[in-house]
């Protein structure tokens, strides 16, 4: 939640529950919120818990896929957590969202590297990034604004953005240990392909090499 800026108004995509955004309205965070689902059933029981929580009037539910039925004006930070990373590329393709006033706090489950090169190259800047163990798992978080400047990033950098090398957050080395084991597993499958390319096996050993330099603290 201290990725929410205080003040703002929330979008909470897939919200579920919306155990999210009464937090951040009840710890006074947020003044009002938005707790949004594609489907009717979590969003039901979001809606009683957003009842029984006394935050009607703060809390609306809305029923929509992505942001297809929420306006841009009505919040400021967008949160999206608990989907794959390919679906939040998609959720975030098709609002064409640009706005360098809104703020994105988003938690993918999968293929984050594929969801770093997105906002790279969509002119967005990864400003933090947080590694959350809960139930023996560990979970990332990260925040992104537009710039309108496009780059094109190194895959180190679609692994672990820069922001997270400079500022080295907790968790870090458990991710870092966390993506080593990763690229070791995808090795693993290539080598056991009768015809593995040897480029990208090259490729997944010069970033394990660049990750234990930043596991030993010799790189930025």
């Amino acid at each position: 939640m201290d990725l929410v800026r205080p003040g703002s108004r929330v979008a909470d995509i897939g919200t579920d529950h919306a155990y999210l955004p009464i937090e951040l309205v009840k710890q006074g965070i947020s003044p009002v919120a938005i707790a949004a689902d594609v489907r009717e059933g979590p969003l039901r029981m979001a809606q009683r818990n957003i009842e029984r929580a006394g935050l009607g009037a703060r809390i609306e539910t809305v029923l929509s896929d992505g942001l297809t039925e929420i306006a841009e004006s009505r919040y400021d930070d967008l949160v999206i957590c608990g989907m794959g990373g390919d679906t939040i590329v998609q959720i975030l393709e098709a609002a064409e969202l640009k706005n360098p006033e809104k703020r994105l706090i988003l938690q993918p489950q999968s293929v984050s590297d594929r969801l770093r090169a997105y906002l790279y190259r969509s002119g967005y800047e990864i400003l933090c990034e947080r590694f959350v163990w809960d139930m023996g798992k560990l979970y990332l978080l990260l925040c992104a604004q537009f710039t309108g400047k496009p780059e094109g990033r190194s895959a180190l950098d679609c692994l672990i953005s820069p922001a997270a090398r400079r500022e080295r957050p907790a968790g870090y080395a458990d991710y870092l240990e966390h993506l080593l084991k990763k690229l070791s597993k995808r090795r693993a499958g290539l080598l056991r392909s009768s015809c593995a390319p040897r480029a990208e096996i090259e490729k997944l050993d010069t970033l394990a090499a660049q990750l234990r330099e930043l596991e030993q603290g010799e790189m930025r």
